[in-house]
């Protein structure tokens, strides 16, 4: 569940009692963004790895390589960044 923001758990008390919603706390995650990428369609422009080089590299023929498929906490935005950018539309993200 997301809440102004912020990632929140929810947490069921017995019958008859009321339901509390609790905040993760740090190092808990409720969910994993992964990068998929689809090598054959990969041409080698770069991008992805140029603009997020903690998640992308390249190989030796300049085509890219997924560094780490988990998206660490941060990187969410480059990671995007690198999926709008991808002109052969080969990167994606799924949660």
């Amino acid at each position: 569940m997301l809440l102004s923001g912020r990632l929140l758990a929810q947490y069921q008390e017995p019958p008859g009692q009321r339901t509390a919603v609790l905040p993760l706390g740090p190092g808990i995650h409720s969910r994993f963004v992964k990068i998929v990428l689809d090598s054959e369609r990969c041409t080698g422009h770069g991008r992805c790895y140029s603009l997020a080089p903690e998640l992308f590299d390249s190989d030796d023929e300049g085509h890219s390589v997924v560094l780490t498929p988990e998206v660490p906490d941060g990187l969410e935005a480059q990671a995007r960044l690198a999926v709008e950018n991808c002109p052969e539309t080969c990167i994606s993200l799924v949660d």
